[in-house]
């Protein structure tokens, strides 16, 4: 609620608030403008829980018994959220105030999210490490339950960085060229695709891609499609990439991230439209799969119509 309350001040569109296991976020509709925006957006999150750790705090002295013991732990719970939330590293909001910081001093929002990506990667290994650090440092005795959650949380932590610096690297498309996209249809560009079992090796899916005449490869698991094999390995598969299992080369998806085919390619939010970046499954107006719109699809569309 502080990110979107901050993205309301700046006229920036919510896409909507998400909740997880690890807690939420809150999506937005495009990029950030400017630096400033995208700090001040970033870090009204622990700043909202912090004033939430000082309300509680305040009606401490009036209450008793079960509710005074309940705020406290959700004082103390604020206070450790709002901490770790401003470790600088992506995906955290910290991470998103470092990037911040680097891109008004660089003046490239590239390096920003670049930097928060290795901040990311130095928080996820201090979270797998917290454990025994505690333990060393001030003498808690740890049990497997502890090691299980730090290293859970940590693999979350550095998926998520990795994915940043992923994408931060991906080529930037000249936006002189975005008029062309205006008037492009989702389904005049979007591949036609068979689902495959998760188990089901990369020779074979591309086998029957090819029998199908499709373009694309989307990974099913009872009954749901889980992820899309990515582009890089429909076209140039190594040998050893042919005998794996599609599901160690997923992109994955959900249905949040699903596109109508009836949509324009710059109309929807969930496109990004200074990168165009990653791979989505399109979907008629029957929510019935129609196919899948990878990245490249778009860029060859610009570069054909240059």
């Amino acid at each position: 609620l502080g990110h979107a309350f901050a993205a309301f001040r700046f006229n920036q569109k919510i896409e909507g608030i998400h909740l997880h296991l690890f807690g939420g976020h809150t999506a937005f509709s495009k990029k950030f403008p400017t630096a400033k925006i995208q700090f001040w957006t970033a870090i009204a999150g622990p700043i909202a829980t912090a004033i939430l750790a000082a309300g509680v705090y305040f009606f401490l002295p009036v209450t008793t018994g079960a509710i005074h013991s309940f705020l406290i732990w959700l004082m103390w719970s604020c206070v450790a959220i709002t901490l770790v939330n401003l470790l600088p590293g992506s995906p955290l909001d910290g991470g998103q105030v470092l990037a911040s910081i680097v891109w008004s001093i660089k003046k490239d929002e590239r390096k920003g999210a670049i930097a928060a990506g290795y901040g990311g990667y130095f928080v996820a290994a201090l979270w797998l490490a917290s454990p025994f650090l505690y333990e060393a440092f001030l003498g808690w005795e740890i049990t497997a339950v502890d090691i299980f959650f730090s290293a859970m949380i940590g693999s979350w932590l550095f998926s998520n960085a990795r994915l940043s610096i992923k994408i931060a690297r991906m080529p930037v498309i000249d936006l002189s060229n975005m008029d062309v996209l205006h008037q492009l249809e989702i389904r005049d560009v979007a591949r036609r695709a068979i689902s495959v079992n998760k188990e089901t090796s990369l020779a074979d899916a591309l086998a029957q891609m090819r029998t199908a005449g499709a373009g694309s490869v989307l990974i099913e698991d009872n009954a749901e499609i889980i992820g899309i094999v990515h582009e890089k390995f429909l076209e140039h598969p190594s040998e050893s990439d042919l005998v794996k299992r599609v599901a160690e080369l997923a992109v994955k998806t959900n249905s949040r991230e699903w596109l109508n085919f009836r949509e324009r390619v710059l109309h929807n939010p969930k496109i990004d439209p200074s990168y165009i970046h990653g791979q989505w499954v399109v979907v008629d107006d029957a929510n019935a799969i129609y196919g899948v719109l990878h990245r490249s699809d778009v860029s060859s569309r610009l570069k054909v119509s240059e």
